[in-house]
């Protein structure tokens, strides 16, 4: 991974999972913003339905059937963000759900990282 200077190159907030107002910078408001674009279904968003993800439209079927299709769906939400490319992704079935293992160059960074998301259907929430 590189090294970054004391000057960070994004900057932003999030109120999930953390304190209020919590200040994340670089590769970690990437990755929040990354899930959060995992995390919106399509149509969910008010003025911006094809927004999203549709991975779980695929979550109760056969891994199987749908593999490519989950994958297109994480393709597409990683090519929306200009901060990152994907390297390598992996779509693994677990007891309840799936997960998806990918690795990202981040672009402006000049790093290399992996990232995770997992689907959960007994919650019907992402983890």
């Amino acid at each position: 991974m590189a090294t970054l200077t004391s000057k960070n190159l994004f900057v932003g907030y999030s109120t999930v999972g953390a304190p209020k107002g919590q200040q994340l910078v670089d590769i970690k408001l990437v990755e929040q913003d990354l899930l959060n674009h995992f995390y919106t279904r399509k149509n969910e968003r008010l003025m911006m339905p094809g927004w999203g993800c549709g991975i779980w439209e695929y979550l109760f079927e056969p891994i199987d059937y749908v593999k490519e299709n989950i994958i297109y769906e994480a393709q597409q939400v990683i090519a929306s963000d200009p901060r990152v490319q994907l390297r390598s992704i992996e779509v693994k079935e677990m007891d309840q759900g799936i997960r998806i293992d990918m690795t990202l160059y981040y672009v402006p960074l000049n790093a290399i990282g992996n990232f995770a998301v997992d689907f959960d259907r007994r919650s019907n929430l992402m983890a």
